[in-house]
C-alpha cells in the first residue's frame, strides 16, 4: 500500500511566540528541534518503503497557531494549491492549528477534498493515507479543543502580565518611540536618545512657532537627508520591518505623528488599541479614559507649553502657502455673524477672507461680507501695537514673549548632528583608505577598488553638503526673531508673524459693515479691541 503513491512532502514547522520566551533548556519545540525531528520521520517513511520525490521545510517563526494568517502557512497552502506537493507533515496538531474550527475545517474537508495527505506524527497521532480514518477520531477532536484552550489560557496570562506592566508606566513595545530608547540594563525604561531627540525639537520649534505648515517641515527634513523614524531605526540595526512603500522620507502622517505623540512630555501612553480577541487578531480603538497614562515614567524632550500650542495649531487645520508657510492669520480670522472661520482665497493678484458659511452651505445662512488681507493686516497689526504699547508694563510683555511656547530651535542639536555627520565623514575616508591599502596588497582587485571608491566618494560629497547646509541653519536659528527685535528696540512691531499673531491674539471677527473685534489672549480690559 504505501509503494503505490509518490509523496513530496512539506514539513511544516512553528515556533509561537510563548515558546521562544521560555529558557533555552525548555525549548522541545524549537525550529531546529522540529526540523531535525521531521527530516528524521522522513527517513522513516522512506525506510519503510514509502516513495519520496523530494521534501521542502517550511517554518514561521513567532506565530500563533490560532489563525491561518502566517506567511509559512499561507505559502505551504499554495503550493498545495499548485499540486506542486501533495503531503504536509508536521510535529503534532498544535504546531499547524491552535483553533479547532481552523483544524475541523483542513483535516475533514479541505485535505480529503483535494486528495492531500495530512500526517501528525503526536498528539494526536494522524495519517489521512495509512489510517484514513484518523482524522474523523474523537481523540483529535479532543486535542484540538485542548489545543485552542491552552491558547486562550497563554492570551489570559500574557494579557494580564502586560496590562500589570502598563499601569506601572513600564514601555511593553517592541521598539522605543523616535526620540527615545530603550535603557540597555532595563527594557521597560526609555532613554533620550540624543540624535533623534534633536529632530523631535526641532519639529516642535518650527511648527509651534508658526514658521512651517507640515508639508514645509517634510521638505525641510528630506532635504537635509534626515532619514525618517522607520528608516531611522533600522540604520540603528533595528529588526524593524519596513512596510511596503516606505522610501526612507518623511511624510505628512509621520510628523503630525510625532506632534501628537504625549511620550514627549516624559507621559507613558500604551493601550490605544487592543487585539479583539486570541482568535481574532484585528486590532480596534480603545476610548481614551481606557487607556493606560502615567506621568513622569522617563525624561522629556518637549515642555507642556510647546507641545500644547503645537495641537492648538493642528487644531485650526489651515493650509500653507505656496512657499510653505502659514500665513499669520489662518484660523484665527472668523465671520462676526455666524462665528464660523473665514477661508482665505486669492483673485487678480490680491487675497481676501470670505465667510465660509455662505459660499459653501447658501446665502440665506449668512450675509455677505469680505475683507482684503492686507486691510486686515493692517489693522490688526495696528490694533496689536496699541494694545502693547498701553500695557505699561513691558518688562512683563518682554518676558511672556520671550518665555512663548516654539522657542527657536537649540543650535547646539545642530552641533551635535555636525559631529555626527563629521565623524561619518571620517569613517568614510577611513573604509577608502582601507580599501586602497588593500587593492596595493592584491587582497582585492581593481574592479573592487573602483567600486568601493565610488561609493566612498558619493557619500563623502553628500555628508559634506550635509555639513554645510547644518551649519548654515545653526546660524538660522541662532538669531532672534525680527519682529521681536524690532519691538525691544523701538517698542513696536512692524512685522506680524505667524507665532506673534498666534500667542497674543485669540479671535479677530470679521463683521458685515468692515469692522473688526479683536480678541486679545492677554488684553488690556481698559483698551477696546
Amino acid at each position: 500500500m504505501g509503494d503505490t503513491r509518490v509523496w513530496a512532502v512539506i514539513a511544516y514547522v512553528r515556533l509561537s511566540d510563548e515558546d521562544r520566551e521560555k529558557p533555552e533548556d525548555e525549548k522541545s519545540r524549537s525550529v531546529d528541534n522540529q526540523i531535525k525531528y521531521l527530516e528524521m520521520y522522513i527517513e522513516t517513511m522512506k525506510a519503510r518503503g514509502e516513495r519520496i520525490s523530494g521534501h521542502a521545510v517550511i517554518y514561521d517563526d513567532g506565530k500563533t497557531g490560532t489563525d491561518t494568517n502566517r506567511t509559512g502557512f499561507q505559502e505551504v497552502m499554495e503550493l498545495l494549491r499548485e499540486k506542486k506537493y501533495n503531503c504536509l507533515l508536521v510535529s503534532d496538531l498544535s504546531r499547524g492549528f491552535r483553533n479547532i474550527s481552523d483544524q475541523t475545517y483542513y483535516l475533514e474537508e479541505y485535505f480529503p477534498l483535494h486528495d492531500i495527505r495530512f500526517i501528525s506524527t503526536t498528539l494526536q497521532y494522524v495519517d489521512s493515507y495509512l489510517l484514513p480514518g484518523s482524522a474523523l477520531n474523537l481523540g483529535v477532536k479532543i486535542q484540538g479543543i485542548t489545543n485552542e484552550q491552552f491558547a486562550y489560557d497563554t492570551s489570559v496570562k500574557i494579557r494580564s502580565k502586560f496590562d500589570l506592566k502598563r499601569k506601572l508606566g513600564e514601555f511593553i513595545g517592541a521598539f522605543a518611540p523616535y526620540g527615545y530608547a530603550k535603557k540597555l540594563d532595563n527594557s521597560d525604561v526609555l532613554v533620550v536618545d540624543p540624535e533623534a531627540a534633536g529632530i523631535v525639537r526641532d519639529i516642535f520649534s518650527w511648527y509651534a512657532d508658526g514658521l512651517m505648515s507640515l508639508s514645509a517641515i517634510v521638505k525641510k527634513l528630506n532635504t537635509f537627508g534626515i532619514p525618517n523614524p522607520t528608516k531611522y531605526k533600522n540604520q540603528k540595526g533595528l529588526n524593524l520591518k519596513n512596510p511596503a512603500g516606505n522610501d526612507g522620507l518623511w511624510s505628512a502622517s509621520s510628523v503630525r505623528r510625532i506632534l501628537t505623540n504625549e511620550v514627549y512630555l516624559g507621559r507613558m501612553v500604551q493601550g490605544r488599541e487592543e487585539v479583539i480577541n486570541y482568535k481574532v487578531h484585528k486590532s480596534r480603538k480603545v476610548p481614551r479614559e481606557d487607556w493606560f497614562v502615567v506621568e513622569g515614567t522617563h525624561e522629556a524632550i518637549i515642555d507642556p507649553k510647546t507641545f500644547d500650542k503645537a495641537q492648538q495649531l493642528l487644531s485650526m487645520n489651515v493650509r500653507a502657502g505656496a512657499n510653505g508657510g502659514i500665513h499669520p492669520l489662518a484660523g484665527i480670522v472668523k465671520c462676526g455673524e455666524c462665528k464660523k472661520a473665514m477661508s482665505r482665497k486669492s483673485s487678480k493678484g490680491h487675497a481676501y477672507y470670505c465667510c465660509r458659511t455662505r459660499r459653501e452651505k447658501g446665502k440665506q445662512f449668512c450675509k455677505s461680507h469680505s475683507v482684503r488681507e492686507k486691510v486686515l493686516y493692517a489693522a490688526v497689526l495696528e490694533a496689536v501695537n496699541i494694545q502693547v504699547w498701553q500695557l505699561g508694563d513691558m518688562r512683563a510683555l518682554t518676558q511672556r514673549v520671550q518665555n512663548a511656547p516654539g522657542k527657536p530651535a537649540d543650535t547646539r542639536d545642530f552641533g551635535y548632528r555636525i559631529t555626527i555627520s563629521e565623524k561619518q565623514l571620517e569613517n568614510e575616508t577611513a573604509v577608502f583608505d582601507k580599501s586602497y591599502y588593500d587593492f596595493a596588497r592584491g587582497v582585492i582587485s581593481e574592479a573592487q577598488f573602483k567600486r568601493i571608491r565610488g561609493i566612498c566618494e558619493r557619500r563623502q560629497a553628500e555628508l559634506e553638503n550635509l555639513i554645510e547646509t547644518l551649519r548654515q541653519e545653526t546660524k538660522i536659528t541662532g538669531v532672534k526673531p525680527a519682529a521681536f527685535d524690532a519691538f525691544q528696540k523701538g517698542r513696536r512691531f512692524t512685522e506680524l508673524t505667524r507665532g506673534l499673531a498666534f500667542d497674543l491674539i485669540e479671535t479677530v471677527y470679521v463683521y458685515e459693515d468692515m469692522s473688526l473685534e479683536i480678541c486679545f489672549r492677554f488684553a488690556d480690559p481698559s483698551i477696546p479691541s
